[in-house]
């Protein structure tokens, strides 16, 4: 007797795919309710060099594959420079969806890379709750990450995907993907030599010969192009830093695969453990392909076998990068916590429970489906939550930020990306139309802003500050403004304002609410907000002086400001040399 009559399969399916069109869509909704078109930080530079290379394409389109913080970004720049000829200008919205369309083509490879390792619909379900929130919001709402983490992931599974087709076409495109791949992400000449064991493991001798040769030559111009691309020149220290310190850096590793679920408790132990557990998962499943294939080593891979392999190398790339990132980013810390870089962490989880799927067989699987449907859906649940007011002030800080550049030609909060060269080159961007400032929530009661600061005064209107040095860049001073009674407004966006004293300057800020956090809130229902909130004032964003300082509450097209008694000094010592 059939469990399942053949209507009711049908029926479950479409309920499966119902499910996954569901999530991908109130995701997709999400980020187009916050994505919004201002630069940030190095896509500043993306603005510049988009103007330079669009003034003279032909003479000096090799700009687009200079050395950029170690890597080349000549494919996502390229895709700059299409949009900005697509559409007459930089739109830095356009790149937010982008990188979101390209993160579901990752699903979508991995739906039917799963499919053809004979894994069933509904197995998918973790996969899209694990992928889909917002964890991953500075590969998202940060253009120029998205262009390269977002595009590097896709593009290490295409590359996978298509050599697990056996086919000339499929090892065509994925020579294509491979030689786009080193000029994504720095990493990237390591991850297209798996290419060669991918060959291997199918008996493919042939293709992998040819795939070693293009490799090498690759390296080869890498290495003599760029050598920090491939970490033999101008890395010593940190092979060093590997003999000296290996337990430091095994540490930062281990919190790299693990920091998605340091938003769990807070706590960046849980990370590091977490991280942990991962990875002997990933050793344990890597020794059972291992003596899986050296059994069968005389017998081709069969088709179901070839896609488990595409999961298993696309888990083997991300663990690359997480010993690279370990390696060159650990030197100060123990973890690596770090949100950029969060996309990584969420992708080794979900190739872990894919790769777990295919070890467990009969009614063991079903188990192990029915804990984990229920965890990702509690999971995807709490990242909303968590991350949903992380994700709105994002959205508020770009929004000031275009603000204060038409302004006051600076930004708040963050650290001023300018030098001298870099502000008058973001000008000349601006007046030959290669990015436009979008419309902004201050783009109608701009004017009522400038009110004088005499007026409204509330003397109950307190505020802490604090001064502190970031440990980065040579020590940057930041200073902080604090509030502990203001509660967050639910129909309206509060922001703080800074007037001058003695001079015709208004700065505004979006504060940084306080939340509740971690998952003991989550679970008894808690608000995500509490009251307070907490504003950073970077060095150089603002001018030496002394200021009123206020809150400025918008809603709709009605302002209201409303300053304190008190008056907050920016101090003149401290500042860099960047004019």
């Amino acid at each position: 007797m059939h469990l399942h009559t053949p209507k009711q399969y049908i029926f479950q399916k479409w309920i499966v795919f119902f499910t996954l069109g569901l999530v991908m869509f109130y995701f997709f909704l999400f980020v187009s309710k916050h994505a919004f078109n201002a630069p940030y930080f190095d896509d500043f530079r993306v603005i510049s060099i988009i103007r330079r290379v669009s003034e003279s394409p032909l003479t000096r389109f090799g700009e687009l594959f200079q050395n950029f913080n170690g890597h080349r970004f000549g494919f996502p720049f390229s895709i700059a420079l299409l949009d900005y000829y697509v559409e007459g200008s930089y739109n830095l919205r356009s790149m937010m969806l982008l990188g979101t369309s390209v993160y579901a083509m990752f699903f979508v490879i991995t739906f039917f890379t799963m499919r053809s390792a004979g894994q069933s619909p509904v197995t998918m379900i973790p996969v899209a709750l694990l992928m889909f929130q917002p964890s991953v919001h500075r590969n998202i709402f940060w253009p120029i990450s998205t262009l390269q983490y977002m595009f590097s992931v896709f593009l290490t599974i295409a590359m996978f995907y298509c050599l697990s087709k056996r086919s000339n076409k499929g090892f065509i495109a994925a020579l294509i993907l491979a030689a786009l791949h080193p000029c994504t992400n720095g990493n990237g000449i390591y991850v297209i030599m798996l290419g060669i064991a991918q060959l291997i493991s199918m008996h493919d001798y042939k293709k992998a010969g040819i795939w070693t040769l293009f490799v090498g030559l690759y390296a080869c111009v890498f290495y003599l192009g760029m050598p920090t691309v491939v970490g033999l020149n101008g890395y010593s220290n940190q092979s060093e830093q590997l003999l000296n310190a290996p337990l430091r850096i095994l540490c930062c590793f281990f919190s790299f695969m693990g920091s998605t679920f340091f938003a769990i408790r807070l706590k960046p132990a849980d990370a590091v453990v977490v991280g942990g557990i991962l990875s002997a998962l990933m050793l344990f499943i890597s020794v059972k392909f291992l003596l899986n294939y050296f059994t069968k080593r005389n017998s081709s891979l069969s088709d179901k076998e070839s896609s488990e392999f595409v999961i298993f190398f696309t888990a083997v790339s991300f663990v690359i990068t997480a010993a690279g990132a370990a390696i060159s980013r650990g030197q100060n810390s123990s973890t690596l916590i770090i949100d950029r870089y969060e996309v990584y962490s969420v992708l080794i989880v979900v190739m872990v429970y894919c790769l777990l799927l295919f070890s467990f067989r009969g009614s063991w699987r079903n188990y192990f489906l029915l804990v984990s449907i229920p965890f990702s859906f509690l999971y995807c649940a709490y990242m909303h939550w968590h991350y949903g007011p992380v994700v709105a002030h994002w959205q508020n800080s770009l929004q000031t930020d275009v603000y204060m550049l038409q302004k006051n030609q600076t930004i708040q909060g963050k650290l001023y990306p300018f030098t001298k060269k870099g502000a008058e080159q973001f000008e000349d961007a601006l007046q030959a139309g290669i990015y436009q400032f979008p419309q902004t929530i201050f783009t109608k009661v701009g004017n009522r802003i400038d009110t004088n600061a005499s007026r409204q005064v509330n003397k109950d209107l307190k505020f802490r500050f604090e001064n502190k040095i970031l440990p980065a860049y040579g020590g940057v001073y930041y200073y902080q403004i604090f509030s502990d009674d203001i509660v967050h407004p639910e129909t309206a966006e509060t922001y703080l304002i800074l007037k001058s004293v003695s001079k015709d300057k208004t700065y505004i800020l979006s504060p940084e609410w306080n939340r509740n956090q971690g998952y003991m809130s989550f679970l008894k229902m808690k608000k995500q907000y509490s009251s307070g909130f907490t504003v950073n004032i970077f060095q150089d964003t603002t001018e030496p002086g002394d200021y009123n300082i206020g809150i400025v509450t918008i809603k709709n097209d009605d302002i209201d400001i409303v300053y304190g008694s008190q008056i907050f000094t920016m101090p003149r010592e401290g500042k860099l040399t960047l004019y």
